[in-house]
């Protein structure tokens, strides 16, 4: 192979890379919302004497796994409140934290931390980094793949 048969194939990688990523983000939506029917279902059950056994469903999609979803949706810096407000309008169910706020503000410095987002300190925003795909390789872009 040469160097631009390599580099067509690792085109086409990222190509097919980004559509996988956009079903997924599209299938982790339609998740959110058929939670929200769920729940909104069982709001209603909880008038018989049968609710008891329903409320407990746990959910699917973990909220580190939403946010992602969020920033790869929206691809602009976003703040911690912005991020609340996208939760809300995707109908991610915030009330199952008894501090939403600080669920979400702790879950974007741990993703930052480990170096998924980057923090912009003066606008104090978030955003995927750029590298992202790597560092949750494991690898930081100076060792070859496994």
């Amino acid at each position: 192979m040469t160097e631009n048969d390599i580099q067509s194939a690792i085109a086409g990688f990222r190509k097919q890379l980004g559509e996988a990523i956009g079903e997924r983000d599209q299938l982790n939506v339609k998740i959110i919302n058929l939670e929200q029917n769920i729940r909104n279902l069982q709001a209603a059950l909880a008038e018989t004497r049968f609710a008891a056994v329903h409320q407990q469903e746990q959910s699917t999609i973990g909220l580190t796994e939403a946010i992602r979803t969020i920033f790869r949706r929206n691809g602009q810096p976003m703040s911690s409140g912005e991020v609340r407000t996208s939760l809300k309008a995707i109908g991610f169910d915030l009330e199952r934290f008894a501090n939403p706020s600080g669920a979400i503000a702790n879950t974007l410095k741990r993703m930052a931390e480990a170096g998924e987002l980057r923090f912009n300190e003066r606008l104090k925003t978030y955003q995927l980094h750029p590298y992202r795909d790597l560092y949750i390789s494991g690898m930081r872009g100076n060792e070859k793949p496994k």
